[in-house]
């Protein structure tokens, strides 16, 4: 239920239900479409402001976090709070805890990258915030958007799930049946990407061992 996503923050993909996903899988579609029909985006979120908050370099996260905003109608503050930047108090001493609540006065919602794993974590249940927090990676921890555009990437190429932009989880209807299929289509899908990975992963063991 998308209501039940409302001000709350992206830590990890564990979050996410079969349901969720393929939620996110339909609304990542129009996305594409907005953009590539010609509009290149819409006012959805004029007047929102996104906090991009980066302790670690990084190119294509950052630019694609930007971008959807800046696509919907919103805006972007960047602070570069990394070891060489120089628009955050962090280099002063300031704590990541009190740069997201300083931030967060002026901002709807925060993409925060950070180098520690579990620190955005931590800061989400333990900083006291009151708006969202999305994880755009911690370290070796999680980075869930990009998670989640690699399934979009692979269900996408392979067909997985119907590309109808009129397609959504019920069909437009009540048909549990029709909900049911879908979830388990995701959960099938889900689990054979989990297998390449491991897969993926063994082979890449083996090959340092050798």
């Amino acid at each position: 239920d998308p209501k039940s996503w409302s001000n709350s923050s992206l830590i990890s993909v564990t979050q996410i239900t079969p349901s969720g996903l393929n939620l996110l899988y339909q609304t990542t579609i129009q996305m594409r479409n907005l953009v590539k029909n010609g509009k290149g985006g819409d006012d959805t979120l004029k007047h929102h402001v996104l906090a991009s908050v980066f302790y670690e370099a990084s190119t294509r996260t950052s630019c694609s976090f930007q971008t959807a905003m800046l696509r919907l109608g919103g805006s972007v503050i960047h602070v570069d709070a990394g070891s060489g930047g120089n628009t955050s108090a962090s280099k002063k001493g300031e704590s990541l805890s009190d740069t997201i609540k300083c931030l967060q006065c002026y901002t709807d919602v925060t993409v925060l990258r950070h180098p520690v794993k579990g620190n955005v974590g931590d800061i989400v249940m333990n900083g006291g915030l009151e708006r969202p927090v999305i994880n755009a990676g911690d370290g070796v921890g999680e980075h869930p958007t990009q998670a989640l555009l690699d399934l979009f990437t692979i269900v996408d190429e392979l067909g997985m799930i119907e590309n109808n932009d009129n397609h959504n989880i019920n069909n437009n209807n009540d048909d549990d049946d029709d909900a049911n299929a879908n979830d388990n289509n995701i959960t099938i899908m889900i689990i054979i990407v989990m297998v390449v990975i491991l897969v993926i992963i063994v082979v890449f063991v083996i090959i340092m061992t050798i």
